[in-house]
């Protein structure tokens, strides 16, 4: 009785730590093409190679997860000013309508921002819109589940319809005021 105590003991925190590392690679293969797009548009937001011996062994999937985090974060940071706040606004209107409700809705919003927004960035059109800030967790767990739903959204069909209509609107505004 008491070696089974002593071995219960031993492979409860294995096997939570074991749980958490695959949970940690599975969120990092679910983020993997949303930084893609992401780092793509914005090149400077990718971090670097890792420095051996510097935050934790590069194999930590952990450690992976918290940096792919902060370079998605960062990268929707970068293009927060390229889609007009009327155009979010209408994108997510476009996804109501299309039947999405809920937190659904909230991440294809934001996936379809972030499409728009990584499409101007690569047009080369100047952010010059009023500020967009992705919302997220207040925690690494609530801001991965968040990220998670987005970068589900980004490949929905609803988004890449709606993303679709609007190929060819305008993104930015002119000297004027207006949209061009």
């Amino acid at each position: 009785m008491l070696s089974e105590a002593i071995l219960a003991r031993l492979l409860v925190p294995a096997f939570g730590t074991a749980w958490q590392a695959a949970t940690d690679l599975a969120s990092l293969r679910a983020l993997r093409d949303l930084r893609q797009d992401l780092a793509g548009a914005v090149p400077g937001v990718a971090a670097g190679q890792w420095e051996r011996g510097g935050a934790g062994s590069v194999r930590d999937p952990r450690i992976r997860l918290i940096r792919r985090t902060a370079e998605i974060r960062d990268a929707a940071l970068a293009l927060r000013c390229y889609v007009p706040p009327d155009t979010a606004a209408e994108s997510r209107r476009r996804l109501s309508a299309l039947g999405l409700t809920g937190t659904a809705l909230d991440a294809a919003a934001e996936a379809c921002w972030l499409e728009l927004a990584i499409r101007a960035a690569r047009a080369g059109a100047p952010a010059e819109g009023p500020a967009h800030v992705l919302p997220g967790g207040a925690t690494l767990r609530e801001e991965v589940r968040w990220l998670r739903q987005v970068a589900a959204a980004v490949h929905s069909d609803p988004v890449r319809a709606v993303a679709a209509e609007f190929a060819d609107a305008p993104l930015t505004r002119n000297p004027g005021g207006d949209f061009r």
